[in-house]
């Protein structure tokens, strides 16, 4: 299912600007895509009105696009000879015109067993009726809602084969749409092996820990989109060789790896990263304490500031990727705050380290409450 999304498109007798023009569409205006051509789409036009097919220019990138996939639309299917196609819902209204066998259209509205379709190439009119019959023997009735058949050919990665520790990088991924369903806000891109993994690369921008980011744009089949986003070195404690494997999922639907769609499977996409150890010490200067309130002074032996890398993570729920914080003495650390949005009542882990060069540093801790873990 396609929608046209700019003021005004042509449809031609042909997929290119070479073939003869002999009507438009108009902005909202959906249709059913039964072929494609070099980003040119092919729909049914009514066939009593003399064209069996229409096409219209999509675009072959999510960002050219005239066109924009629409997968919750209820698509019906001539499955008689012939079908009137009426002004309202009922025999008593005049014909405009009449659908061909096999010919697919937009359902819009019903009313009992007549159904409002969207039509083109049909002077005065954008849409009209047709009756399934009582027992549905002239139109066979799709549900709107994803279907089977997506997919996502992976063109390109771009990313750095070596990070330092803690480091930010960006990594884009050129992928095409290789499916028959659309993409859309709904499609995700993920962890996998095993699916839903807590990524080792887990930057802020990321919806959760295992989901990157969802595809912002409608993507239609044979399209083209660029995804961009950040990773974040973890703590390597030593120079270590990372495989971060990606897929897609269509949200509440299915995986694009899955059984009868076309993939890329759980393997399809990785990441090979060597991360680059930075000094800091793989173990903890300060131990694991539960804070349950009050607050934590960590004080040092010198006026100077340093960085301290600590590992913020609630007591109870998922732990997050140790952060930079700068401490300077007697800094006081807010278990009413802590890293990220205030919480109420939290109870944080604190695991603090110091980089390898600071010497000098004799962190301790202050008065405050905390529970033993």
């Amino acid at each position: 299912m396609v929608k046209e999304w700019r003021e005004s498109l042509n449809v031609r007798s042909g997929p290119g600007t070479d073939e003869s023009v002999f009507t438009t569409i108009e902005s909202g205006q959906r249709y059913v895509a039964v072929a494609e051509h070099n980003g040119w789409y092919a729909f049914h036009i009514p066939a009593g009105t003399g064209t069996y097919m229409g096409w219209s220019y999509g675009g072959t990138s999510s960002t050219n696009g005239y066109l924009k996939g629409d997968q919750a639309t209820r698509i019906a299917t001539v499955t008689t000879g012939a079908l009137n196609i009426r002004t309202g819902p009922g025999t008593g209204y005049p014909v405009i015109t009449a659908a061909s066998n096999g010919q697919r259209f937009a359902v819009l509205d019903s009313s009992g067993v007549w159904y409002g379709i969207q039509l083109a190439n049909t002077p005065g009119y954008v849409s009209g009726w047709s009756s399934s019959g009582a027992s549905g023997q002239y139109l066979d009735l799709s549900s709107g809602g994803p279907a089977d058949g997506y997919g996502a050919h992976i063109e390109s990665i771009f990313h750095p084969a070596e990070m330092d520790e803690r480091e930010t990088a960006v990594c884009s991924l050129q992928v095409m749409n290789n499916g028959s369903c659309s993409w859309d806000t709904e499609t995700f891109l993920r962890t996998t092996l095993p699916r839903e993994r807590q990524s080792t690369f887990f930057c802020d921008g990321w919806i959760d820990s295992s989901t990157i980011c969802s595809v912002d744009r409608h993507v239609l089949p044979f399209q083209r989109h660029t995804i961009q986003f950040e990773l974040r070195a973890p703590f390597s404690g030593g120079t270590s060789e990372y495989h971060e494997y990606l897929g897609f999922e269509q949200s509440g639907f299915c995986w694009f790896g899955d059984t009868g769609q076309f993939g890329p499977d759980d393997e399809g996409c990785v990441l090979t990263i060597v991360v680059e150890n930075t000094g800091l010490p793989s173990t903890p200067i300060i131990q694991d304490v539960k804070i349950s309130g009050g607050s934590v002074c960590l004080e040092w032996n010198t006026v100077n500031e340093a960085t301290l890398y600590g590992v913020f993570r609630e007591y109870i729920g998922s732990e997050q990727e140790p952060v930079p914080v700068v401490f300077s003495p007697d800094t006081v650390f807010m278990s009413s705050s802590g890293v990220g949005d205030p919480m109420i009542n939290p109870v944080y882990m604190i695991k603090a380290y110091v980089p390898a060069d600071s010497s000098g540093f004799s962190p301790r801790m202050g008065e405050f409450d905390y529970d033993l873990p």
